[in-house]
């Protein structure tokens, strides 16, 4: 019998502070990939964020770099020889950010599909128990009015083998369980209120359970809340 696996984790994350002149540690802080934009010369990389500051190196044209602090006042703190450094932010061009995703584990053997559906080719499949990264779903909607199979719905977007590829979703136990899957949240919001919710009724999300939130309703903006609908931040489903 299929079984669906809901398991929370939760991850708790120190992030040290640095003092000036200390390394700096991959684990110390997110970063950013830049590449340095100059048309000549180099770029200064100094103690402080200011031009006045003493100059401790400098970076060459066309260098990708770690940058820790995108700084309001036109500095970026760096890292230059495992040390922080400021250089002129607006010689940086910054890489387009890596795609998000949501974070799962399969916790039954994963058929892959090259499309969402099981008629599609099956490319692959993937042990029970491996980390699968989750890059989107097909928002699948309103039930028809079965709450009880909801788990059977929706298809879950991956990389399998650097390609693109999909697998059945309520096989699937997420690190996060009310995080939305990328791709997710607007299209269902979206459709809901474009259904169900008028010009001068407000809304609200609140957490339910494990990968469900319940949309509550305040019709025209009076009296007491309501419930809507439940919803499905992973595949989209939402019933009610």
């Amino acid at each position: 019998m299929k079984r669906l696996f809901k398991v929370l984790i939760m991850f708790v994350l120190v992030l040290a502070f640095v003092p000036f002149n200390s390394s700096i540690t991959e684990a110390a802080a997110k970063s950013y990939t830049a590449t340095v934009n100059i048309t000549s010369g180099t770029l200064n990389v100094r103690e402080k964020p200011s031009t006045s500051a003493k100059k401790i190196g400098y970076f060459n044209k066309g260098a990708k770099i770690s940058v820790y602090v995108k700084n309001k006042e036109g500095w970026a703190t760096v890292r230059y020889k495992n040390k922080k450094g400021y250089v002129s932010a607006k010689y940086l061009k910054y890489s387009s950010q890596a795609a998000s995703y949501d974070k799962a584990y399969a916790a039954e053997s994963l058929v892959v599909k090259s499309s969402p559906g099981a008629s599609y080719k099956t490319v692959g499949k993937i042990k029970v128990g491996t980390v699968v990264k989750v890059y989107g779903a097909v928002p699948i909607g309103k039930d028809q009015g079965n709450a009880s199979t909801a788990e059977q719905y929706g298809w879950s977007k991956i990389k399998y083998k650097n390609k693109t590829a999909w697998v059945a979703t309520y096989k699937l136990s997420f690190a996060d369980p009310y995080k939305w899957t990328p791709g997710v949240k607007t299209k269902t919001i979206n459709e809901i209120k474009k259904n169900y919710v008028s010009k001068n009724d407000k809304v609200k999300l609140e957490k339910y359970s494990p990968g469900f939130y319940i949309m509550y309703i305040k019709r025209d903006g009076k009296g007491d809340w309501q419930q809507l609908v439940g919803i499905d931040c992973k595949t989209g489903w939402y019933h009610g």
